[in-house]
Parts: C-alpha cells; sequence; structure tokens
C-alpha cells in the first residue's frame, strides 16, 4: 500500500477539508460530518435537491473531481483519522491539569466514524466503499 498522509485544512458548512497527498498530485477531498437544519435553511435548492446532495452525502468522502477515490485512500483516511483521535485522546489523558478529568463514559471517547469513498454522477452520489 501507498504511503498515504492527510491534512485538514478547513471546515464549513458541515463538511471538512483534508489535502491528499501519495496518490499522485496532492488534491482535496471532503467529508460531511451532517446536514444542519441552519444550512438547510439557507440552501438555494428544493428538499430533493436537499437530500440527494446533502443528505445522501453524509459519511462519505470524496475528491473535488466525479471520480471515485481509491479504496486504498479511503482506507488510509479512516486509519488516520482513527490514529489521530487516539493520539489526541492520549494527549487529552496525560494532561488532566490542563484539560481536566475525562469521564470514560463522555462521548469524546468515541472513535470517529468510518466514511466511505463516493463520487457525484448521474445525480447522485455513487458509493464506491463497502
Amino acid at each position: 500500500m501507498a504511503d498515504y498522509s492527510f491534512r485538514w485544512t478547513c471546515s464549513y458548512g458541515d463538511e471538512v477539508n483534508y489535502q491528499v497527498y501519495g496518490d499522485g498530485q496532492p488534491y482535496e477531498a471532503t467529508v460531511r460530518w451532517e446536514a444542519s437544519d441552519y444550512f438547510r435553511s439557507i440552501w438555494n435548492g428544493d428538499e430533493a435537491s436537499w437530500q440527494a446532495q446533502c443528505v445522501a452525502a453524509i459519511g462519505l468522502i470524496r475528491g473535488r473531481t466525479c471520480e471515485p477515490m481509491s479504496q486504498d485512500v479511503v482506507d488510509a483516511f479512516n486509519a488516520w483519522r482513527a490514529h489521530e483521535h487516539a493520539r489526541g485522546i492520549a494527549e487529552l489523558k496525560a494532561n488532566p491539569g490542563k484539560y481536566g478529568v475525562i469521564d470514560e463514559n463522555d462521548d469524546l471517547h468515541k472513535p470517529p466514524p468510518v466514511v466511505r469513498g463516493a463520487y457525484w454522477g448521474d445525480g447522485k452520489w455513487i458509493i464506491t466503499s463497502p
């Protein structure tokens, strides 16, 4: 498997963008984590387009083109997110004086959700990951 790496670039509109390295030329990938009421209220399309383009995209990672990302990149992204989450939790636990003591049942301990690869085609999200 290739050596992929990722870097957060920005977050807005219920989506997060990441720079992807190691899959040819660096490119940006986007993950939609939610479809909030606020962004629904400012959506210019109708309900059907909101559902198809935004709600259906929750939990999907896609590049900026209409071509699928490889499953290797999607798997590497999920592994990277899990590693970053574990690293962050370890940092919090190692510094209770700075961050306080976080209860083991706190939702903060939940691992990040696994995303699936997708691309937009024929007016819908085409899922490329299992």
